[in-house]
């Protein structure tokens, strides 16, 4: 099992085939910003961010999110994206990158 996983790797391409699987979300802001209303349906991986070092409680660790696109219209008409909770780049055992896309590939 790859221990070290960089976004580049999970990063879709055009050439893959893409599953239909249902993703839940819920809005937790109380930004100014036209959040995302609570959805249950497709959403498609669409980037994922660079690598970015933050001080966490056991030291400096690179985290990156994914960003996913929805079928459901903003009110200009655009699709939603949907930030991920930041990873770090591991498939550990207790890792959340691998709890996630376990989820996610329903695996």
């Amino acid at each position: 099992m790859i221990q070290n996983l960089h976004p580049q790797y999970i990063h879709p391409t055009q050439n893959q085939t893409q599953k239909n699987t249902d993703m839940k979300l819920t809005s937790k802001s109380n930004k100014p910003f036209e959040s995302h209303p609570e959805y249950t349906g497709q959403a498609v991986c669409v980037d994922v961010t660079p690598l970015k070092t933050v001080q966490t409680d056991y030291g400096p660790k690179e985290k990156f999110r994914l960003v996913f696109e929805t079928t459901e219209l903003r009110g200009d008409g655009k699709p939603f994206h949907v930030w991920s909770q930041a990873f770090t780049p591991s498939l550990g055992e207790k890792a959340a990158l691998r709890a996630f896309l376990k989820q996610w590939f329903k695996r």
